[in-house]
C-alpha cells in the first residue's frame, strides 16, 4: 500500500514538471511547424552573408575586326567585373591597324577595365597600293593643286616622301600627327620643305613621326579652299625609314671612319653659333655658368664616383653624353681619336664666319668642310676647347679635348668640371 502511494506521487510530480516546461517554450510567432508550410522569415533579420559564396556580376566583351581579311583581334570573353582585360590587334599582312573604335589608341595591345557589357572593333586598313597610285610628293602637290576648292580624289592614293617639317606635334588625345612633305632627301631638316601638307594621319607610326623622316602617306587629296594641297583627314602613315640625325644637319668629309660631324655644336643653331657649355659628363648646361669641382656631377677629384679607376670606364655612357641626350637620334660625342682622325684628314685655316672667328676644317678627301666657331669656354676666353668622351687612361680626373687658337691645333687633358662646347658625331648609316 505504501508502494503504491509513492508511485502516484512520483507520477504527479513528473505531470507537473511537464506543464511548467511548456509554459517556458518560446512563442513560434505564428509559424506553422507543418513541414509542407516552412517558416516565414522575419523581414526585419538580414542573415549574415557567407563571402565564400558571394556572387560577382559577370559581364561579356565582344571584340570584332573590321575586316577580317585584313586583321584579327583577340581578347572576346566573359569577365567578372572590374577585369583588366588584355585586347590585341594583329594586322595581316599587306595591311596595318588604323584605330579602335572606343579610343584614340593606336597601340595594337592594351588593357580594358570591364565594368559592363562592351564591344569594340579594330580598324585595319590595307596599305598595299598598286604601283600606279604611288605618287612622289610633287606629283600629290599637282594633283591636289588640280581640285577645285572642297573637291576630293575618288580614291586613296600613296604617297612617298621625306618629312620636311612638323605642322602640328602628335596629338595623343586625336591620335594623329599634321607635317609638310618633300621630295628631296636634302631637304630632311625642314628647312626648305614643299607645300603638300600630310594632314590629320593617323596610324601606329603617327607618335614617332620627325622631320627626316622617309614615310608613306595613304590617303585621299583635296585642295582646301582652293589654295592648301593636303591629305584629306584621318589618312595613314608609314615610316619607311627614321633618320638617325633626328633632323640635325650633318657634313660627310669622307674620312675613313665614315664618320660624319654635325654642323652646329650642342645648343647652336648656325654654324658660328657658340652654343651651350657642359661639363664633362654632363647633359645640362647651367644658367650661371659656374663649373667647379664642389658642384661637379661626379664627385670630386678625391672621390670620383662614375669613370674613376674602380669601374674601368673611359668613354662617357650614352645618359652622360651632352650630344646623345640632348639631340637623341644617333648623335654622340667624339673620342678623341676620332678629334684626331679630324686633324689627320683635313686642312684647318684660320677664318670668321659672320664675324665669329674659327676654323674651317676642309677634307683632303672630298673637299667638304665643316666650321668650329672660338666658342672659348666658361673659364677662359681666346681658344677653341671642345670635349672628346675619353677620359684619361692614366688619372681618372683628366679628360681629353682638342684645343685651338689661330696659330695652333692640337689635343689635351685637363679637368673634367669645366664647361666647353660640344660638337656631335654620328656613325655611318
Amino acid at each position: 500500500m505504501r508502494k503504491l502511494r509513492f508511485f502516484a506521487a512520483l507520477c504527479c510530480a513528473v505531470a507537473v514538471l511537464a506543464a511548467c516546461d511548456k509554459d517556458n517554450e518560446p512563442a513560434n510567432n505564428g509559424q506553422n511547424d507543418n513541414p509542407n508550410n516552412p517558416p516565414v522569415e522575419n523581414p526585419d533579420t538580414v542573415p549574415a552573408e557567407n563571402p565564400d559564396t558571394l556572387v560577382t556580376a559577370e559581364y561579356t566583351l565582344t571584340v570584332l575586326s573590321s575586316d577580317e581579311t585584313l586583321g584579327t583581334v583577340t581578347g572576346s570573353g566573359r569577365y567578372a567585373n572590374g577585369t583588366k582585360v588584355a585586347v590585341a590587334a594583329l594586322p595581316n599582312g599587306g595591311a596595318e591597324f588604323v584605330s579602335w573604335s572606343d579610343t584614340s589608341s593606336v597601340e595594337l595591345e592594351r588593357e580594358i577595365t570591364l565594368t559592363s557589357d562592351s564591344t569594340i572593333t579594330a580598324t585595319f586598313r590595307a596599305i598595299d597600293g598598286d604601283d600606279d597610285s604611288e605618287l612622289t610628293v610633287a606629283e600629290a602637290l599637282a594633283m591636289a593643286s588640280s581640285l577645285s576648292a572642297g573637291a576630293t580624289t575618288s580614291d586613296e592614293v600613296t604617297v612617298i616622301g621625306y618629312v620636311a617639317k612638323i605642322q602640328a606635334a602628335y596629338s595623343s588625345t586625336y591620335g594623329n600627327v599634321s607635317f609638310y612633305m618633300s621630295d628631296d632627301a636634302s631637304q630632311r631638316t625642314g628647312a626648305n620643305g614643299t607645300d603638300f601638307l600630310a594632314y590629320r594621319v593617323k596610324g601606329t607610326d603617327a607618335a614617332d613621326v620627325k622631320a627626316g623622316d622617309k614615310v608613306k602617306v595613304v590617303a585621299k587629296l583635296q585642295n582646301y579652299k582652293g589654295n592648301t594641297p593636303e591629305t584629306v583627314a584621318g589618312g595613314f602613315v608609314e615610316i619607311l625609314w627614321t633618320d638617325p640625325a633626328n633632323g640635325h644637319e650633318w657634313v660627310d668629309l669622307g674620312l675613313p671612319s665614315g664618320l660624319k660631324w654635325a654642323t652646329c655644336n650642342v645648343g647652336a643653331t648656325n654654324p658660328e653659333d657658340y652654343g651651350d657649355y657642359f661639363a664633362w659628363g654632363e647633359t645640362e648646361t647651367r644658367s650661371n655658368y659656374t663649373y667647379t669641382w664642389d658642384n661637379y656631377k661626379y664627385g670630386t677629384e678625391d672621390n670620383l664616383t662614375k669613370y674613376n679607376a674602380t669601374d674601368g670606364k673611359t668613354v662617357l655612357d650614352p645618359e652622360d653624353d651632352a650630344a646623345s641626350v640632348n639631340w637623341g637620334g644617333a648623335w654622340r660625342m667624339p673620342t678623341i681619336d676620332e678629334w684626331q682622325e679630324l686633324i689627320d684628314n683635313c686642312d684647318w685655316t684660320w677664318t670668321t664666319l659672320n664675324g665669329v672667328n674659327g676654323y674651317e676644317v676642309m677634307s683632303k678627301i672630298d673637299g667638304n668642310s665643316i666650321f668650329l666657331p672660338m666658342a672659348g669656354s666658361t673659364n677662359y676666353a681666346g681658344f677653341g676647347y671642345y670635349w672628346s668622351s675619353s677620359r684619361s687612361t692614366g688619372d681618372p680626373i683628366y679628360v681629353w679635348y682638342l684645343i685651338f687658337a689661330s696659330d695652333v691645333v692640337h689635343r689635351n687633358s685637363t679637368d673634367r668640371y669645366y664647361g666647353f662646347s660640344v660638337r656631335p658625331v654620328l656613325d655611318e648609316n
